[in-house]
């Protein structure tokens, strides 16, 4: 999603550069080295541009025009993906640096409103009681299709569509279709391969700012979720919904051929293969002799 930030104009960065920034401090220097003269040094053609009033440079992607020769350099970056500029607080990489200023002011102010829970941090205090909501056993929402219950009314907006096979979000490479702008989102990664966050300790890259903190908590040893009847942790809430049916006997996946029941959709796979005699895996010393089988 392309800020408004984004859309701004400011100096492009030495190309091929790629700026790691760490603080407030070191944003403000950067803003004060790159003024004005530096900007009519390499694009002194657009100066007639902005005395005249005239936008006579397009995009070719787009033909959005600009008075500005480092505008258009900018804003090719929304078609492209680039992004040049690195936040060391949070992994994320940026086209400008206005979003990364945004970002660090965000950082430092989430120290300051910590959930107790699954120690997630907010920016303000709003946003955590918000947040709080979803530790709740209470959901005021519910689905009168199906019963199911949700914390947030828009949850309970993207749910229905489930029902009614409406899928309003289309993927502009592959044209599939999805309920939530989050899902096309999360899948048009797939086709950039765009891994922002990554791990500190180990390296790993991860698309979602969530997928990065459920993977944080493997090397931390951080287990927030933990069953009410045998006090086992877990790391996630899923792990913990999957566990808590060895207790209830819950078992809400159905075989389409036996009826078989099972308690998550993994087992149901597993199953699955049994009535189509699918075999995905082989034997890799087995192959030498195809004349041999087991």
């Amino acid at each position: 999603m392309v800020t408004a930030a984004e859309e701004r104009y400011h100096s492009e960065p030495e190309a091929g550069s790629d700026l790691l920034i760490t603080n407030t401090s070191c944003l403000a220097v950067s803003h004060d080295q790159e003024g004005s003269t530096d900007d009519a040094q390499n694009f002194p053609q657009s100066q007639s541009n902005t005395n005249t009033g005239k936008k006579s440079l397009k995009c070719d992607g787009c033909r959005k025009s600009f008075t500005h020769k480092s505008r258009v350099t900018l804003h090719n970056r929304i078609h492209t993906g680039e992004k040049l500029f690195l936040c060391t607080t949070c992994g994320k990489r940026c086209s400008l640096k206005d979003p990364l200023l945004d970002c660090v002011t965000v950082q430092a102010a989430k120290t300051t409103h910590l959930c107790k829970t699954c120690g997630k941090m907010f920016s303000n205090a709003s946003i955590l009681n918000r947040h709080k909501i979803i530790h709740s056993d209470e959901k005021q929402y519910s689905c009168k299709t199906c019963g199911k219950g949700f914390h947030y009314k828009h949850h309970l907006v993207v749910h229905l569509r489930v029902h009614t096979g409406e899928k309003p979000y289309i993927c502009k490479t592959c044209d599939k279709r999805f309920t939530a702008s989050s899902s096309l989102k999360k899948h048009s990664w797939l086709h950039s391969g765009e891994t922002p966050y990554s791990c500190k300790t180990c390296g790993k890259g991860f698309a979602t700012t969530s997928s990065f903190t459920l993977h944080s908590r493997i090397h931390a040893g951080d287990k927030p979720y933990s069953c009410k009847t045998c006090r086992k942790s877990f790391s996630t809430k899923s792990s913990l919904k999957i566990h808590s049916r060895s207790h209830s006997g819950e078992k809400p996946y159905s075989c389409e051929t036996c009826e078989k029941r099972f308690s998550t959709t993994s087992s149901l796979k597993m199953h699955a293969r049994l009535h189509s005699r699918e075999k995905p895996y082989s034997c890799k010393t087995w192959e030498k002799f195809p004349s041999k089988s087991i």
